[in-house]
């Protein structure tokens, strides 16, 4: 059984890529004029298992290059990094499995997909798939990101895949710091101005986006265990 579960993860990941192929032309992508708009930045902690975070981000990061969404485009997280694997880089690292910690290659990526979560509702770009996580990460030590704001990822079962739906081209370029880790958006025209709050009720976190007008819209409602 584990060796069909093996090959489903894989194939499935496989045509997670090929389905999200970008259909952007090189020439497309060098005609158009971006202006940097705003840029995120998150520590990457003090846990002990950093060192081998910061490997698999920068790895990560590496595969990613800069993802350029002409209007329409959409972006797949593992179409970007592909399967993380020992032979491309990728160590061991913390991960949450069914509610608990465990080990596994890749480990610490979801800040990655998180930060790129954030950056998108914060910029008005569609998310078309996202998980939360089962659990808190930050419920027992600092918190580096607001409530509500992770995105996990699973290859070949859990993506992030977001898409371009506002008028003009946009671009974002990641660069990993010895603590930190941080997104640069750029774009062809001026983007929404809008105001992110994560409210905690409970055991759900709702995410509210105010635009400049003061019009209220529910982007996200998660059940997660504080």
């Amino acid at each position: 059984m584990g060796i069909l579960r093996n090959l489903y993860v894989r194939l499935r990941g496989l045509w997670l890529y090929r389905a999200s192929l970008p259909r952007l032309s090189a020439r497309a992508e060098t005609s158009a004029i971006l202006e940097p708009r705003f840029s995120m930045r998150q520590s990457l902690g003090s846990s002990k298992h950093v060192s081998e975070k910061r490997k698999n981000l920068s790895v990560a990061i590496t595969k990613m290059g800069q993802v350029f969404l002409a209007p329409g485009d959409e972006f797949s997280f593992w179409q970007r990094i592909g399967l993380p694997d020992s032979k491309v880089g990728f160590v061991k690292s913390r991960v949450i499995l069914r509610g608990r910690e465990a080990f596994a290659e890749g480990g610490g990526l979801c800040q990655l997909s998180g930060l790129i979560y954030l950056l998108a509702l914060q910029s008005g770009l569609e998310v078309r798939e996202r998980h939360p996580h089962s659990i808190d990460l930050y419920a027992s030590g600092p918190r580096y990101a607001p409530a509500g704001s992770d995105a996990t990822v699973v290859y070949g079962y859990k993506d992030l895949r977001i898409r371009n739906t506002l008028r003009g081209a946009v671009c974002m370029k990641f660069y990993l710091g010895p603590n930190d880790l941080s997104v640069e958006l750029s774009s062809e025209l001026p983007l929404p101005s809008r105001t992110l709050t994560f409210a905690v009720d409970g055991d759900r976190v709702s995410t509210w986006a105010a635009a400049s007008d003061g019009r209220m819209e529910l982007l996200w409602s998660d059940l997660i265990r504080l």
